[in-house]
């Protein structure tokens, strides 16, 4: 090795207490000063990273990295593992608590709450992965072989009471980097499944351009081992029981049916919505005001959208694990009410509920709406030309 990432330091510095939250935030948990937001399934985790001294001013600056996970309640985090590398230590929380972590593109380590660590076997392989599932989590495994990389797509089921991984289960089996004309994106290419098919990114030729390929998506048909469909100029972003999801531009999802019957639709956004992140059936964007853009999570399905009273300002930062790989995506807002420059929150939506959760001043927190707007009809969803 939500994504995944580059460990941001969220510390307070200040010398002055910061303003307190504001009283319609519900308390969850206490969090490390060191923050990288991650929430779901009642449960929080962060990576700290601190410095080495001594090498502050190497080429490459070594860190030691702290993971923690917190479960809503808990006062302070539990520290699960400390490692020191010139390197970014890497991580995605599953559901129930589930940590996995690693080096890029190589995990090797996976947390399950009340059982000890349980170590990837490292030989002549490595593992990508790229997303839980109720049952396991997906992997890319990665071998080299008479001079060519091979790939497989592989689900490794998880005993989440039992603590134990089993045996890996192939969903596409070995097949070699550009068979087919297509390339995996195996570092930062997404990857998610669903019963009988698996979506995920890579390359695929150019026809315009011989010799040259564009990025694109591949969707597969798990039992018969034969591709559905491929989309060019396409990120896979998210997953339901019938559609893979992406974006076109910042305001525009697009989806196309798994079974390859039709060709892909568009739902448009309120134009200048800038995508946080995508996964279905919510949106976590920020929607055009007058000066500014404010925090919002739309749901596809009703076509609700919920603001938070949390806006973006000049100063406000993305933090930077936004890639494909564990995408793991937040962004600092200022607080609401507060003129401190210093009084930052860091916000990310929880995947599987939609709802917004703001790291501040040493705890984390659940943000309620603001304002919510249903429309009276549902998203009209349009063919793509």
């Amino acid at each position: 090795m939500r994504h995944t990432f580059a460990v941001l330091a969220f510390v307070c510095v200040a010398a002055d207490p910061l303003p307190e939250a504001p009283k319609a935030w519900e308390k969850l948990a206490g969090t490390h000063g060191h923050m990288l937001l991650f929430a779901r399934d009642g449960y929080a985790a962060s990576i700290g990273s601190d410095v080495v001294k001594g090498t502050e001013h190497n080429r490459a600056v070594s860190y030691t990295y702290t993971v923690y996970r917190s479960k809503w309640g808990d006062k302070e985090p539990t520290a699960l593992e400390t490692r020191q590398s010139t390197g970014s230590l890497m991580g995605d929380l599953g559901p129930g608590g589930a940590l996995v972590t690693g080096w890029f593109a190589n995990a090797d380590t996976l947390h399950l709450p009340g059982h000890k660590p349980i170590r990837f076997a490292q030989e002549k392989v490595r593992f990508a992965a790229k997303r839980f599932t109720a049952a396991g989590l997906l992997c890319y495994v990665e071998t080299y072989l008479d001079g060519k990389y091979y790939y497989e797509i592989a689900e490794f089921p998880i005993d989440f009471k039992a603590g134990k991984l089993g045996e890996s289960k192939p969903l596409r089996k070995w097949f070699a980097q550009g068979e087919d004309g297509f390339s995996l994106e195996f570092g930062h290419g997404n990857l998610f499944a669903t019963d009988g098919a698996i979506v995920y990114d890579g390359q695929v030729p150019n026809p315009a351009r011989p010799g040259f390929q564009d990025r694109g998506i591949e969707a597969w048909d798990v039992k018969n081992q034969k591709v559905l469909w491929r989309e060019a100029n396409a990120s896979a972003e998210g997953i339901d029981d019938t559609h893979a999801y992406w974006m076109r531009g910042t305001d525009t999802v697009v989806r196309r049916a798994l079974d390859g019957k039709s060709k892909a639709e568009a739902f448009a956004l309120p134009k200048g919505t800038q995508r946080i992140e995508l996964h279905p059936p919510f949106v976590f964007a920020f929607v055009p005001k007058e000066m500014t853009g404010d925090v919002a999570v739309f749901d596809l399905r009703t076509g609700e959208r919920r603001e938070f009273g949390l806006s973006r300002s000049r100063g406000t930062q993305q933090s930077p694990s936004g890639d494909h790989y564990m995408r793991q995506r937040a962004w600092f807002v200022p607080l609401p009410g507060s003129d401190d420059k210093k009084a930052v929150a860091q916000v990310r939506m929880d995947p599987a509920t939609g709802e917004l959760r703001a790291a501040y001043s040493g705890a984390l927190y659940k943000v309620p709406p603001a304002s919510r707007d249903v429309p009276k009809e549902k998203p009209k969803w349009e063919p793509v030309p």
